[in-house]
């Protein structure tokens, strides 16, 4: 409109004013649609790299993104061919890198998984993974049955029940009971996702139906996992609840190997023993003192 207008005036200046306004409009529409996918482009990584260490005991080969570890305690196989990444040996077979090319801020999260998946497999062969479940009820005892060689369990007298619920373990996972603590399960394996999955199908298998699982409380639960080797990594502290003693004495060994802060870091924890782990005593009520009979006047 304003474009018409002005060009209807015959004055130098009008004219010249008409003339920027078109060009300027003409600049804009033919620039702006280039434009547009800049404004709203997210920012790519160029190059971006992970890396992780080979333990000395553990051997590794990687071929089209086919990862295979092998160990003391068996091999073990994994394939990333679904990322698009890339996977090399680098210092002579010591060090793992996942390479990524043109990657966004949440794809790149992918290298640091592969590295995680990788150390898994290694403490896998050379340590193994281990769940430990206990087993929970308030008046029916449940009965576990290890069979076929560690490789099935049997859960009878869940909740009263009389079905068996049988439980076969994955390929590579074997099931005990322990041999120090009373209703108690270990489950042990060198592939952590087989043993993980072991130890959830023992769980699922006896859940609570129909009922407030607020009340009843039956089942299996894991109470610790971790690597066998490293016992620190899943000791639970269920275990030391009623025994304060023991877990001070710990501590004291623990600070003498240090040889640091040892007078404060007993106290405290002697103090946090005393709050947390020792139960109060019960305060005996007071006995009451018998009442005296009321005295008779006279005679009947």
């Amino acid at each position: 409109f304003w474009l018409k207008e002005l060009l209807r005036l015959k004055t130098a200046k009008a004219r010249s004013v008409a003339a920027g306004i078109a060009s300027a409009t003409l600049l804009t529409h033919n620039l702006f649609p280039l434009s547009l996918p800049f404004l709203f482009a997210k920012m790519r990584t160029l190059c971006q790299e992970e890396s992780i260490k080979v333990p000395k005991d553990v051997k590794i080969t990687i071929k089209s993104k086919i990862v295979e570890v092998s160990g003391k305690h068996g091999a073990l196989k994994r394939d990333f061919k679904h990322l698009p990444i890339e996977l090399y040996l680098a210092d002579n077979g010591k060090k793992v890198c996942a390479r990524m090319y043109f990657a966004k801020s949440k794809q790149l999260s992918m290298l640091r998984t592969v590295c995680s998946h990788i150390s898994n497999l290694f403490d896998g062969v050379t340590k193994k993974y281990e769940y430990r479940m206990r087993l929970v009820y308030a008046h029916f005892p449940i009965n576990a049955t290890i069979t076929n060689n560690g490789a099935t369990c049997e859960l009878r007298n869940f909740l009263g029940e009389k079905r068996v619920r049988v439980i076969n373990m994955l390929p590579g996972v074997k099931v005990e009971k322990s041999a120090q603590t009373k209703d108690e399960l270990v489950i042990s394996g060198t592939d952590i996702d087989l043993t993980s999955r072991s130890a959830a199908l023992i769980r699922q298998s006896c859940l609570v139906k129909n009922k407030d699982i607020r009340k009843f409380l039956d089942g299996v639960y894991v109470s610790s996992h971790g690597t066998i080797e490293d016992k620190s990594s899943y000791e639970p502290l269920c275990e030391l609840r009623g025994r304060p003693a023991m877990h001070v004495s710990r501590c004291k060994e623990d600070i003498e190997k240090k040889g640091s802060g040892g007078g404060l870091t007993l106290t405290i924890c002697a103090v946090l023993a005393a709050f947390l782990f020792v139960r109060p005593q019960a305060v005996p009520a007071a006995v009451p003192r018998p009442r005296r009979a009321p005295a008779v006047s006279g005679t009947r």
